[in-house]
């Protein structure tokens, strides 16, 4: 039991990972027709980082990239 609980935070962290990158991807040609589907994926984001959260995992190589990511919104409004 403890090695799926184990491999289920390991595959959301992946799961993170690969999402943030496509963030930091996206964010560089936000346009009107892909604004909506960036801004579920902030949301999806949001939620593995909640998911996450209890787990004991070391993340903050990946919240120093949520980080860098609500700035660089932020300095685009």
């Amino acid at each position: 039991m403890a090695y799926s609980v184990r491999e289920e935070r390991q595959s959301l962290a992946t799961s993170l990972r690969e999402e943030l990158d496509e963030a930091e991807r996206v964010i560089i040609q936000v346009r009107r027709d892909n604004v909506e589907s960036f801004l579920v994926l902030l949301d999806s984001i949001d939620e593995r980082f909640t998911q996450l959260e209890a787990s004991g995992l070391d993340l903050r190589p990946e919240q120093t990239r949520w980080r860098g990511l609500h700035s660089k919104l932020q300095r685009e409004e």
